[in-house]
């Protein structure tokens, strides 16, 4: 019966002791406070001779009990969170771990005491077996030094959640492949006992990307739609949004739900650059997976022309062109919107890349080597630094000698090559070639 009462009376204290307070009478509360203190005097005495029978266990050395052991302890630290033995059973985590040849897992133990329990005796002990693991274990190797003097210094915040927090982002930050699932659950533990810090979003965003480094996508997705709900206001929103669209898209091949994620983007923050980003990958879809190519130049065309200066701009032109000249057939829209990025983004490398797609659809489909070599040409125009830029005025003069026949301005762009790359293998060709036209015009 007295059980009984127990049971009822720490069921009541879990709903609140000011409601206790408010119903009460004053007798009442003086018995219920009494009461109070015999539960926590009782529930001191039962840490202490559950743990005693843990190190009992553990002083047996049997290693057929290594997982019963480990269980044991878990379920310790769950029940009696703020017991006094809490950070030798978590530096016993971490002997058990490594008893049982998993140094990831002993590590991790040992490191999560350092944090969390400085100015105990299991600190020193912990530090002792992180040490022996760095030193031992090749994963850890790259990190060595900087492992090591972390492990000299305790964690001086007073706040629980502070040495908490400070853990997960030291688990985080070492980015170690066999720690990914112990460090997510560590994540998850954070999350339940601080619900309401201010840093959770960045921990659920962890959670996530550990997800995806495993390639475990779908719990990605989630975590990363979970995030959306959670964090609606957060500055990592934009970020996970697209990351959310892409996995669908890319890994899970549901190119409708990134299209209706992105256009949500789109939508909700219309010219920011996180709609451009969402604007390129929904014309990726479009052009890719449902092969409506007229739909991706539209969002490509809304990109470069209402963001010109986002990321992604030049590379949407390009698409842009490309889909015009080799799915279109439209070679006439193809170059016009190929010299456009030359002329919008004279000095961004990819320019190079448009003129010379723009030359080889003047010389190979509209019959124009005159206007093809110009391209050529505009491109050491452009960029007279480039290692491309002489190559490019070589390319230029071929196509004058022999295509447009004229021979005169092919000349020009020879003697272009002479003087100002008069050291490469271009140059050697040039002279060679203003040899030959010399030579012919004489003869």
């Amino acid at each position: 019966m007295k059980q009984r009462e127990h049971g009822c009376f720490v069921t009541i204290l879990g709903c609140g002791l000011s409601v206790l307070l408010a119903c009460w009478t004053p007798s009442l509360v003086v018995r219920a406070v009494d009461n109070a203190a015999a539960v926590d005097s009782l529930a001191g005495a039962t840490a202490a001779a559950v743990f005693d029978f843990i190190e009992t266990l553990y002083d047996q050395q049997d290693r057929a009990l290594n997982d019963y052991l480990a269980e044991q302890l878990a379920a310790f630290i769950r029940t009696f969170p703020v017991s006094e033995h809490v950070a030798t059973a978590r530096f016993l985590q971490g002997r058990v771990a490594l008893e049982a040849g998993d140094d990831h897992r002993a590590f991790a133990c040992f490191m999560k005491t350092l944090f969390l329990h400085p100015g105990t005796m299991a600190h020193a002990k912990a530090a002792e077996g992180a040490r022996m693991v760095i030193t031992t274990n090749k994963s850890y190797q790259e990190h060595r030094n900087e492992l090591l003097g972390m492990i000299g210094k305790e964690e001086t915040t007073e706040k629980p959640a502070d040495r908490f927090y400070s853990y997960i982002s030291f688990l985080h930050g070492l980015d170690q492949s066999k720690l990914l699932e112990r460090s997510r659950n560590e994540y998850q533990e954070f999350l339940s006992f601080y619900p309401t810090d201010p840093r959770n979003e960045t921990v659920l965003h962890w959670i996530a990307e550990s997800h995806l480094k495993q390639r475990q996508y779908r719990e990605a997705v989630a975590s990363y739609l979970k995030f959306e709900y959670m964090f609606p206001t957060s500055n990592l929103l934009a970020a996970v949004r697209i990351r959310r669209a892409e996995l669908l898209s890319e890994k899970l091949k549901e190119p409708e739900q990134a299209m209706a994620a992105l256009t949500a983007i789109i939508v909700d923050a219309p010219r920011t650059d996180v709609a451009g980003t969402a604007l390129f990958l929904r014309a990726s879809i479009k052009a890719e997976k449902r092969k409506d190519h007229l739909g991706a130049v539209a969002d490509y065309r809304q990109l470069a022309s209402s963001l010109p200066q986002h990321g992604r701009a030049v590379d949407a032109m390009l698409a842009m062109a490309e889909i015009y000249a080799k799915k279109l057939k439209d070679y006439g829209e193809a170059v016009t919107v190929y010299d456009q990025v030359a002329e919008n983004y004279p000095r961004d490398p990819k320019s190079i890349t448009a003129l010379k797609e723009s030359s080889k659809i003047y010389e190979d489909r509209l019959k124009q080597p005159a206007t093809a070599a110009a391209r050529y040409a505009r491109i050491a125009d452009l960029f007279p630094e480039n290692e491309q830029a002489a190559e490019a005025l070589l390319e230029a003069a071929k196509i004058s000698r022999n295509q447009a026949k004229d021979y005169q301005q092919a000349a020009e762009y020879y003697q272009r090559i002479v003087d100002d790359y008069p050291r490469t293998d271009q140059a050697r060709k040039a002279r060679e070639e203003l040899a030959k036209l010399q030579g012919a015009s004489e003869g």
